[in-house]
């Protein structure tokens, strides 16, 4: 799977690591990005690791999320897509 990260979730990730360098340290900032970037590969590797995030919204049907390795209270949300054949 490819993932797709969108504008709003980039800004999010930049947005946490300058309150992470602010308030931890740059070391622990970094850490948290890394870790990011390997669940995400972790992810697109096996998109259905990630539970389903249960919730009444129909526009939020087959949610997922994972949590970030060394962050359990840090989760990412994602749709699971299918593969557009060419």
């Amino acid at each position: 799977m490819r993932i797709e990260k969108r504008a709003k979730a980039l800004i999010d990730l930049d947005e946490f690591a300058a309150v992470l360098t602010r308030d931890a340290g740059p070391d622990v900032a970094l850490r948290f990005l890394d870790s990011t970037e390997k669940t995400l590969e972790r992810l697109a590797a096996m998109p259905a690791s990630g539970g389903l995030y249960e919730c009444d919204n129909p526009l939020l049907k087959g949610l997922r999320h994972a949590s970030i390795r060394g962050f359990p209270n840090h989760y990412l949300f994602y749709f699971e897509r299918q593969k557009v054949s060419s």
